[in-house]
């Protein structure tokens, strides 16, 4: 069966005419019939074959006009044994209308009617991703990217494969990458090595790297100036070995190397798991896991395909916990908790605990709580749980009736003390964090929002004289302020503050008559 590789990058200078006048030639060396054809308006792979662009009667354009001939009838006949589609300078105005005409499918419609006759079409584009390259990727099965180590290719990398993905979503699912290969590639450059490191490490989980690699070389250069591959033109030398190890890997399978076999991990899993062998689909997720610890996809792969509820527990929890926005995560782990907690559920109340205790390590609180909350449901009395619910409820003050229900159960509990004084620090730095939200509106001038703020803190924590003071200044009310200001005294009488305040609301005949007495008197007995 006919496979259409699209050599594609849209940073130039990568490679792209070298790898598909070498792949090519490759290819047929192995016996395969071979067709190349050059989408690029620069025409190199065409220069690079030895044709002169300017004087073919016909090229690619011609078959993709609105009065096409076929494409066959343009085929010119190379030196390397393969056959190629030549391009000129005039496919740039070609290009045009097809995006203006909404004929981007032409290059996979003039392609079909060859498929039987080839066992690889390989298609050479642009260094763009304008409309020759989104046609290639229309038409292509596969798409081999050629990639130098270096900053610039790196990051045009990571926009190439979303147009990929796009590309395979709306309009080819078929589409798939066939491989990274690294093209003058030295590996004894610091910057080649950190960033054939980096690509593995951002890309490898998603697509192969083919082991194959050619090193820089004048070689190169020599043979495209007597317009040769270098299978011709120096065949025994390091380029040549790169493009056959491309070749055989493309023709029979991309060998697995460190710097793949996280790909093949998954592969492999993802194999294993639509086989339904679930045994084998857990061994290679868990090898993709130790691999890539911070690979949330893998983390929910190994819980799908994981025998034991807690064990699937951790790794849709470990999911959550790289990837929070990914709802799809989420959804899985709420409902590998609502199997392990139904009547029909056959996790018993250690594991539950075991799980809970998991989450909660990992800041998945509300799950966490969900675990405690069900064991407490099933053993009123279980005080490690009640403790639990106690640490991951969103609610201060629902963590103090827990603690304090806990210490029903036990009075001598320790660690329920312990979570008691915890729990009431929790409630102070809440109502700190009102106290200062109230602060910043009443010096904006907000006295009825700043009113509510500091009301709000005095439900986390009574006796703060901060919240009671700032209450009294907003009420709007002089015997509700009083009154309350008469409260923060109560709580403490060298409160200079409340001092001062009692002594601005205080009536002037009250004043006089208490002249000879203590301010305390002002204070009516609590």
């Amino acid at each position: 069966m006919c496979r259409i590789l699209a050599v594609v990058n849209s940073k130039g200078g990568v490679a792209k005419t070298t790898t598909t006048l070498n792949l090519a030639a490759a290819l047929s060396d192995r016996g395969r019939k071979v067709l190349a054809a050059d989408l690029d308006p620069q025409a190199s792979l065409t220069l690079a074959l030895g044709f002169q662009p300017a004087r073919l009667s016909t090229t690619i354009k011609d078959a993709l006009d609105k009065k096409a001939i076929a494409l066959a009838s343009i085929l010119q006949y190379t030196q390397e044994n393969f056959q190629l589609v030549p391009a000129n300078h005039d496919l740039t105005k070609t290009a045009e209308e097809l995006v203006k005409e909404g004929r981007i499918s032409a290059v996979r419609a003039v392609l079909e009617p060859l498929r039987d006759r080839y066992d690889y079409i390989l298609l050479d584009c642009p260094p763009d991703l304008g409309a020759f390259t989104g046609a290639a990727l229309l038409a292509a099965d596969e798409v081999v990217i050629p990639f130098t180590a270096d900053y610039l290719t790196f990051e045009s990398l990571r926009w190439l494969l979303y147009i990929i993905k796009e590309v395979r979503d709306t309009l080819n699912p078929s589409l798939r990458v066939g491989g990274i290969f690294y093209t003058m590639h030295d590996s004894r450059t610091r910057v080649a090595r950190d960033f054939a490191d980096a690509a593995r490490d951002a890309f490898s989980s998603e697509i192969p790297i083919f082991a194959a690699r050619a090193k820089p070389s004048v070689t190169f250069k020599e043979a495209a100036a007597v317009h040769k591959s270098i299978l011709q033109y120096a065949p025994d030398s390091e380029g040549a070995a790169a493009y056959r190890a491309l070749a055989e890997e493309i023709d029979e399978g991309i060998r697995e190397t460190p710097e793949n076999e996280l790909y093949f991990a998954l592969e492999r899993g993802q194999d294993a798991l639509a086989a339904r062998d679930f045994k084998a689909a857990y061994v290679a997720f868990c090898r993709a896991t130790e691999m890539r610890p911070k690979l949330a996809g893998a983390w929910a792969l190994r819980a799908e395909s994981a025998a034991d509820w807690d064990e699937k527990i951790r790794c849709y929890g470990r999911a959550v916990q790289l990837e929070p926005v990914r709802q799809a995560f989420r959804a899985s782990l709420e409902k590998c908790i609502d199997e392990g907690i139904s009547h029909e559920g056959c996790a018993s109340i250690a594991v539950i605990m075991t799980c809970a205790h998991y989450l909660e390590g990992i800041a998945l609180l509300s799950y966490a709580e969900r675990l405690f909350r069900y064991v407490t449901d099933f053993d009123p009395r279980h005080e490690e749980a009640w403790l639990g619910l106690a640490r991951c409820t969103a609610n201060p003050k629902d963590a103090v009736v827990y603690v304090r229900h806990c210490l029903t159960l036990n009075p001598d509990s320790r660690l329920a003390k312990h979570a008691l004084e915890t729990v009431t620090e929790r409630l102070k730095a809440e109502a700190m964090r009102l106290i200062e939200k109230g602060s910043a509106q009443l010096q904006l001038g907000n006295r009825e929002q700043a009113h509510s703020l500091f009301v709000s803190a005095l439900q986390f924590d009574p006796q703060s004289e901060i919240a009671l003071l700032g209450a009294a200044k907003t009420v709007g009310n002089a015997h509700a302020s009083l009154s309350l200001v008469k409260h923060v005294l109560r709580i403490n009488p060298e409160n200079l503050e409340a001092r001062e305040i009692l002594f601005s609301l205080t009536p002037p005949e009250t004043l006089k008559a208490a002249r000879s007495i203590s301010w305390r008197h002002l204070i009516p007995t609590f």
